[in-house]
Formats: C-alpha cells, structure tokens, sequence
C-alpha cells in the first residue's frame, strides 16, 4: 500500500512539473508574441511619421504580405509580382527579407535549436522502443519538379530527364524540431 501511495504522489508530482513547464512556455510565448506586436507598432508608427512629413501615402502590410506569400509559395521574382501589387522591387525585396527574418527570429528557439543531451537521450529511447535503436530521427529526400524556376537557375536546377527540379530533404523525429 506504500509503494502505491509513494507512485501515486511521484505521478502527482510530475503532473504538477509538466503543468508548470507548460504554464511557462505559454508564458514566454505569450510575452514573445507582445514583442512582437510592440515591435510592429513602434514600425507603423515610425512609417505613419514618414508618410505625414512627406505627404507621401505608403503600401499597406496587407500588399506586403501578400507579395510576399506570393514569392515564396510561386517561386516567383520581385519583378514578376510588381505588376500585381504595385510595388517597386526594392520595396519587394526588403519585405520579403523582414518576413523571412521575423520567422527565423519566432521559431528558431524552439524548432530550430540543437538539442539537449536530455533530449537526445529521450529521442534514443523513444526510436529503441519502436524498434529503431541509435536512431534519431530519419532523413528523406525527394525530387521536385520545378514549375516556376527562373531563367537564370534553370541550369543548376535540371535533373537527369531534362526537367527543372530540387532536391527536398526532410528531418523527422518525434518532436517538431528541424
């Protein structure tokens, strides 16, 4: 019976850790996510200053993004949406450079970070239950036929049939981590 009341309190209290884990990492994300909305701000502000003292009406985010998007998911050049958003190329390029920046700066702590040796620990143990020991994750890669590869890539790009296409290697492993 005290073995059943010292198991029940060990559970008990690694439900409380993990709680408390959890709490704090919503915490940080929460504050994280404030950063980043001030960081904003303060820039709209900073731009609704320049556009006053200039007289000079300026592009909304939502153009921006949208360009973006467009660059990333198409393939597609700066030079190749400026007719759809009216933008300038410069204008293009430096959004897509801040959008790319604002990502890496969100996700990098948590699914691009090295792990621990905690963590490769828990790893191995999870792959050798699943019957693949000293595995940590596995690595696959495909072929991916090209579309809307530019001009001027296309002859790094060819694979062995002639057809413009990259290599995609992917990690897997149990958690989200790349």
């Amino acid at each position: 019976m005290e073995d059943f009341r010292r198991s029940l309190e060990r559970q008990e209290r690694e439900t409380n850790e993990r709680s408390h884990r959890h709490d704090e990492r919503n915490m940080l994300q929460r504050e994280e996510d404030e950063q980043v909305v001030i960081a904003v701000a303060l820039l709209d502000e900073d731009n609704q200053g320049r556009r006053r003292s200039s007289e000079v009406l300026g592009l909304f985010p939502e153009q921006k993004l949208t360009v973006v998007i467009r660059i990333l998911v198409y393939g597609s050049s700066a030079d190749q949406v400026d007719e759809i958003a009216r933008m300038e190329k410069s204008t293009t390029l430096e959004a897509l450079v801040r959008f790319c920046y604002v990502v890496e700066t969100l996700y990098t702590k948590d699914y691009l970070c090295r792990p621990t040796p905690r963590d490769l620990q828990r790893l191995l143990q999870k792959s050798e239950a699943r019957g693949f020991p000293r595995m940590i994750s596995s690595i696959n890669c495909m072929h991916w036929q090209w579309k809307n590869c530019p001009t001027a890539w296309q002859g790094d790009y060819g694979n062995r049939k002639g057809q413009k296409s990259i290599i995609l290697e992917a990690v897997a492993c149990f958690d989200i981590w790349v």
